[in-house]
């Protein structure tokens, strides 16, 4: 848990400089841990704040491919697809958290979800 919490420790200071490490770091842990959700994901999250949107992408659908029906991947994926304005693609990924998230990611989804169908 040390490595985890050092790396959303570099992810919440929000600077650019340090995401580079982070990504660094996470590419090192999924050499040794290629399925870890977190250090699957947390690359991708660097490159969403940075808007690089196709980046990241390519971060979640491997986390994806390994975790399927993981919630926060696919609210990730979601956004990253709202964020590049692919609304359609977007509400799908934001349903799979209803199907298959616990209660609290389902809220969630269904947040995004009336608030895009709704615009």
């Amino acid at each position: 848990n040390t490595i985890e919490d050092y790396v959303f420790m570099l992810y919440i200071t929000g600077e650019p400089a340090q995401f580079d490490h982070l990504r660094s770091i996470c590419e090192v842990v999924i050499e040794f841990k290629s399925d870890h959700v977190d250090f699957l994901t947390y690359p991708a999250m660097t490159y969403d704040a940075l808007e690089d949107y196709e980046a990241g992408i390519a971060y979640l659908k491997n986390a994806e491919v390994l975790h399927p029906n993981n919630a926060m991947v696919s609210l990730l994926i979601a956004e990253n697809y709202e964020n590049r304005g692919m609304i359609n693609a977007a509400l799908a990924y934001y349903r799979k958290p209803v199907r298959h998230g616990k209660e609290d990611d389902a809220k969630e989804a269904v947040g995004h979800i009336e608030r895009l169908t709704f615009r």
